[in-house]
């Protein structure tokens, strides 16, 4: 098959970012070697001199795709530069719904898919004063509350429908109808914030590094104050 004078080489790039586009349009499932050589027209067997197997092309749309986020830019605030990733791999996400489960399906395959931002993340947390150990649980905490968040941001991209929230009113269920209301894809950016912010400050709480983001507390000092020991203790005494 003669390769037309105007179409782009083949390359790894090119291959992975086709199949992206095939993901975006077919979803997972419609992935193939053959469907992917098709997309670019050629034959199946000239992938292979790019790329080893299946397994090999999601790897590399994982790592294409994080390599959509802004990468790291250490503020001197660890809360605020994990929240800005956050927010900037949840944008990704949506703008690639059937990519999600990429990342929901292969958790640590995802970090090794994009070892270098994982990397630059676990130094920035250490750098910060949070060892090791903890850094690597703030980390998945947060990239599995960004991954499970758009799970659900797929599948609810629709408005709501008046006609539910009006049957609720009439049924005698006024607060269910008001959050009916509430839960359209505007509503999930706030959500979406909410909670993130939440998750951050009480991993900042409980491991404060250079400081706390929640005004007025200090880390593992409230919670002794509260009556509760700092996380080792609590561990030494269950």
């Amino acid at each position: 098959m003669a390769v037309p004078a105007d179409r782009p080489a083949l390359s790894r790039p090119r291959i992975l970012r086709a199949a992206l586009a095939l993901i975006d349009r077919e979803g997972l499932d419609g992935l193939s070697i053959r469907a992917l050589a098709g997309e670019l027209g050629t034959r199946p067997m000239s992938l292979y001199r790019h790329v080893r197997d299946k397994a090999d092309i999601l790897g590399g749309v994982t790592a294409t795709l994080l390599g959509e986020i802004a990468p790291l830019a250490p503020s001197g605030d660890w809360t605020r530069d994990l929240r800005d990733w956050a927010v900037g791999f949840r944008a990704v996400m949506r703008a690639h719904p059937r990519a999600v489960p990429l990342f929901a399906d292969r958790p640590i395959t995802s970090y090794v898919d994009g070892r270098e931002m994982a990397e630059d993340g676990l130094r920035l947390l250490e750098q910060a004063g949070i060892e090791p150990v903890a850094a690597a649980r703030i980390m998945r905490s947060v990239a599995r509350f960004v991954v499970g968040f758009s799970v659900t941001d797929s599948a609810s991209r629709t408005e709501p429908d008046p006609a539910v929230s009006a049957g609720l009113r009439a049924e005698g269920f006024p607060r269910l109808a008001a959050l009916v209301d509430s839960a359209g894809p505007e509503d999930g950016d706030e959500l979406f914030l909410l909670n993130l912010g939440a998750l951050i400050d009480g991993l900042a709480l409980r491991w404060p590094g250079d400081g706390c983001t929640v005004p007025g507390r200090d880390g593992p000092a409230a919670a002794t104050a509260a009556g509760r020991g700092t996380p080792s203790e609590e561990v030494e005494s269950s």
